[in-house]
């Protein structure tokens, strides 16, 4: 019930930027909105990989085969966002210090990082065969005992708290230099809106993956 309540919320979240990233196409297509945009597409098959797999709990896997799908899925998607939230603060930072910093130059290179970041843990994943039932009851990294499950750190959690202490260094170190600096991109008052919000979304989601993990 929890989880299905929680889903709805996320989904209903998700579409409003989605919404309102297609129906504001010359404001917020424009870079770095993208970088937010490919990021809610993940949370997006994120959030519903989670949901078919929880609903669906109650029923038993016969085998760890029958969560192979839902499993990659999760993953794949759990990774990417992380990843397309990580380019967006690199972006952040290597603007900071390229005042000729052009991003069409980088999307590409972009694309190829997360995805092939997202494509190998999931690789992983599908040798090692640890996709099963998870130790939270539902299809994705299998449990391992009563003890920490180093596969779910190792593949997850540790890449995810990774990028939100480097997250939170960029933030710091970019809001304190700031005023500073004259080497900028775009507006004071736009960095500091983008450093505000950041600092928001690494707050919620970090208290958030504390909870569950």
């Amino acid at each position: 019930v929890y989880s299905l309540i929680g889903g709805s919320l996320s989904l209903f979240f998700i579409g409003l930027v989605v919404i309102t990233y297609a129906t504001h196409r010359k404001k917020l297509r424009k870079h770095p909105h993208s970088l937010v945009f490919f990021r809610t597409l993940c949370d997006l098959g994120f959030v519903i990989a989670l949901m078919i797999t929880t609903t669906g709990s109650r029923i038993q896997p016969d085998s760890d085969n029958d969560c192979l799908g839902s499993s990659l899925c999760i993953q794949f998607f759990g990774i990417a966002a992380q990843g397309w939230y990580a380019v967006a603060i690199g972006d952040l930072l290597f603007s900071f210090h390229n005042p000729f910093y052009t991003s069409e130059n980088y999307h590409t290179r972009y694309h190829s990082v997360v995805w092939g970041v997202s494509i190998a843990s999931i690789v992983i994943l599908l040798l090692s065969k640890r996709y099963g039932l998870s130790a939270f009851g539902m299809c994705w990294i299998k449990a391992q005992g009563d003890g920490v499950n180093l596969w779910t750190w190792g593949l997850f959690f540790i890449p995810t708290g990774a990028v939100f202490f480097c997250s939170l260094v960029v933030i710091f170190y970019v809001y304190r230099n700031i005023h500073t600096s004259a080497t900028t991109t775009f507006s004071s008052s736009t960095r500091r809106r983008t450093l505000r919000y950041s600092f928001i979304y690494i707050v919620a989601f970090a208290i958030y993956w504390a909870v569950l993990a």
